[in-house]
């Protein structure tokens, strides 16, 4: 939904200037007439979706060096899903912590979490979010270069609700 990606980069806006980070966001979707983007609803808890958003958003800052990239792509999948990319430039995750990182209480960076605070809940609590909506999420991380995670949601199709799924 476009109003949630909005909302979302208007929350973590001031974190990223703080580090001087660069936000980004590219849509891959069709327009309509009204130019409003198409086919992009996804049934689900605006507040629960959006947290899930922040708590990826909010390690591609905290995680980034100063001046990095955090880029956020929304695309519509032939699926009828939608995906949502959120790639960095950070330091990227060591391969073996990556089948770790969604693990309650996991932290794959031990001495920044004492630092900064981090309860290792975040990556958990992501998954589950997309997990309830019916979605997924994967991570790609190559050391030096950054860390990509994939989250991909059904897209609510109007024409069905209502209809029995039996």
């Amino acid at each position: 939904d476009q109003q949630l990606i909005h909302d979302t980069i208007e929350e973590i806006k001031d974190q990223a200037e703080k580090k001087k980070i660069k936000l980004s966001v590219h849509w891959l979707v069709e327009e309509g007439e009204d130019n409003k983007l198409t086919g992009l609803s996804v049934l689900g808890n605006y507040l629960q979706l959006q947290r899930a958003l922040i708590n990826i958003l909010n390690n591609a800052i905290n995680y980034n060096h100063e001046d990095g990239l955090v880029d956020v792509t929304v695309e519509k999948l032939e699926q009828e899903q939608v995906q949502i990319k959120i790639e960095d430039t950070g330091p990227g995750i060591d391969p073996a912590d990556l089948p770790h990182i969604f693990e309650r209480f996991y932290r794959a960076d031990k001495a920044r979490s004492r630092t900064s605070g981090g309860t290792g809940l975040g990556l958990a609590i992501t998954r589950e979010i997309v997990a309830r909506h019916h979605g997924t999420i994967k991570v790609d991380s190559v050391l030096g270069k950054g860390t990509t995670f994939i989250i991909n949601l059904p897209i609510f199709l109007p024409a069905f609700a209502g209809v029995s799924q039996e």
